[in-house]
């Protein structure tokens, strides 16, 4: 309770001073501040479409190393809010100024994973390992990627690989785990297919009997 009223408190005074400073740009850049503040006790909150909304009013500032904080806190809240194509579009801009950042480039293969876009996906993770061949994370959200697209021979393929690099590393027992459930989903799928239709075949088959015995005409 007590948070929620300095939260309105300080929302109001942010406002009378955004309403006659608009041209100060040291006042503005106080109103920035405490926009940017609102929206991270919001996003501890777990409150992301709150803390968007306060991310999102920050994106007038124009100091360049508090805007790219602004614009990552915000993309991570477009993840949490499940908004895929605003993430991708921001750690895209993210990257034209920090353009080795391994974890920016980690979380936009996640984004256009998520937008179903396995093939950028792929090639950012395997670019990832290419830089740095001890990245387990890349290696595991590679498999990970294959398993979703259901491409389970290079997942097998990936996962032999990895425990031959990381052989104490039993994390990766849990993703074969989901690797081996996924195949017997897929096969379980199929076969489910399968007797449906030789049931419908059959069905059919029974029924065209029906049809010629009550068309045929007994002999006299």
């Amino acid at each position: 309770m007590k948070r929620t009223f300095g939260f309105c408190i300080l929302f109001f005074s942010l406002f009378i001073i955004f309403s006659c400073v608009s041209n100060n740009n040291a006042l503005m850049k106080e109103v920035y501040f405490g926009y940017y503040t609102i929206a991270e006790e919001y996003f501890k909150m777990e409150k992301y479409a709150k803390a968007i909304e306060f991310y999102e009013k920050c994106l007038k500032d124009n100091d360049e190393l508090t805007l790219r904080n602004v614009k990552y806190k915000l993309a991570q809240s477009y993840l949490k809010t499940s908004k895929w194509e605003q993430a991708k579009e921001i750690y895209e801009e993210l990257l034209q100024v920090d353009s080795e950042n391994t974890n920016i480039k980690t979380l936009l293969a996640y984004s256009y994973m998520k937008l179903e876009n396995f093939e950028k996906a792929e090639e950012i993770y395997l670019s990832l390992i290419d830089s740095q061949s001890l990245n387990q994370s890349s290696y595991k959200n590679l498999i990970l990627l294959y398993i979703i697209k259901l491409d389970f021979e290079k997942a097998e393929q990936e996962i032999t690989a990895y425990k031959d690099m990381f052989p104490l590393d039993e994390t990766i027992n849990t993703i074969e785990t989901e690797l081996k459930n996924q195949k017997k989903k897929l096969e379980d799928e199929k076969k489910k297919e399968l007797e449906e239709s030789s049931e419908a075949s059959s069905s059919d088959g029974e029924s065209s009997e029906e049809i010629l015995e009550s068309n045929t005409t007994p002999e006299e």
